[in-house]
């Protein structure tokens, strides 16, 4: 792909070899590597915990000292964020637990577990899904002596609690369209058992338990987030990376034939086949591990896309500049993010056209809704 300069296809191999702990062919670290750049690009994807594991497979080039003391120290701080979390986490299930609700742990901590080195994925918020207890959840935690709560939004209503950014989740996924929102409701009606119990470990040796969904559950709902954030902001290679690392591990565990099913009930094939061909063809995921054809030019073209927007774009977005000004009170004093926002809709949306334009319409109505708020106010 011609955009993947020399860099990018640097920073890929460690990416590769930190994933899955074998050794890339090192010929192409030479005759030489930009460390500052590599180590850049890595901060862009949240991924630096695990390109400085690939790093340990490197055996004849390696950055130099002050560099990789920088590299070493942004990763203990990886770590340290991911044991300050762990026991918030423990604290905030055990003050739901004392008042007889179970919240299902989604993403972060719960994805880490399919990591080869789980304290190095780069951490975020602490998502909870509380299907049956939202209400009375919110009440616990807003009633903390710390907490601080923010607005509420169609998915979930999110806390600060002593520097923790916590979200409770009213539902696991929303479709702005609202046919493709009655098939999800309907792939949902016909899901049991969609959790599991496991034990959460920390460095300390303690663990806890914890309800997380199950590799089935989490084949489809890691991939919806991820398609969520891409369609609106954009994404970065942290949360493609999950996705991986729950197939090469949880591969076992999914009925791959129900996977399907649940794929062609949903507008989401071409978008996930244009990621799985990233998976097999930048990330090393084996292919035939997730179950969808992707020997075409359709799907390639769909493929060499998608990843130029997510090198491009960085965690969440970041790099374009998309989410400035989408913070409270500066809706309207900052057209260029709206701007930068449409154009990646725009660029994207072949991928799930139904979706993309379901959201502009939602967007735009409810910019109108809160100027007219503001105005009445």
């Amino acid at each position: 792909m011609p955009f993947l300069d020399k860099t990018y296809l640097q920073f890929l191999a460690l990416l590769r070899a930190g994933l899955w702990g074998k050794p890339e062919n090192e010929q192409i670290f030479h005759p030489d590597v930009d460390w500052s750049e590599v180590m850049r690009v890595a901060r862009e994807q949240a991924c630096l915990g695990i390109t400085i594991d690939g790093l340990g497979h490197l055996q004849s080039c390696k950055p130099d000292k002050k560099l990789l003391m920088e590299w070493f120290s942004s990763v203990q701080q990886i770590e340290h964020t991911n044991y300050v979390q762990y026991h918030a986490i423990v604290s905030i299930i055990s003050k739901y637990r004392e008042n007889k609700i179970e919240p299902v742990l989604l993403k972060g901590q719960s994805v880490a577990q399919y990591y080869r080195n789980p304290k190095h994925r780069q951490g975020g918020d602490i998502d909870l899904y509380l299907k049956d207890a939202y209400d009375e959840a919110n009440a616990i935690i807003g009633n903390l002596p710390n907490a601080r709560g923010h607005e509420e939004t169609i998915y979930h209503k999110s806390f600060s609690v002593s520097g923790q950014e916590i979200e409770n989740h009213r539902c696991l996924v929303h479709f702005y369209n609202k046919k493709n929102q009655k098939a999800w409701e309907s792939v949902m009606s016909n899901c049991s058992h969609i959790t599991e119990r496991v034990d959460l470990s920390n460095d300390d040796g303690r663990t806890f338990p914890l309800t997380v969904l199950n590799p089935q559950m989490n084949a489809i709902y890691l991939y919806l987030h991820l398609q969520h954030h891409l369609l609106q902001t954009g994404v970065g290679l942290r949360q493609v990376c999950d996705w991986a690392c729950l197939w090469k591990e949880g591969e076992k565990d999914i009925d791959k034939e129900l996977f399907l099913k649940v794929v062609d009930t949903l507008p989401i094939k071409r978008c996930m086949s244009a990621l799985t061909w990233i998976l097999v063809n930048y990330l090393g995921l084996p292919s035939g591990v997730i179950p969808l054809d992707i020997n075409n030019r359709k799907v390639e073209k769909d493929g060499e896309l998608l990843l130029k927007v997510i090198l491009e774009g960085g965690n969440f977005g970041l790099e374009t500049g998309v989410m400035d000004g989408f913070v409270r009170n500066r809706h309207w004093n900052n057209m260029k993010s709206y701007a930068v926002a449409l154009r990646h809709m725009m660029r994207v949306r072949r991928l799930c056209p139904s979706e993309v334009d379901a959201y502009i319409r939602y967007w735009v109505m409810d910019k109108i809704r809160t100027k007219l708020r503001n105005a009445q106010a």
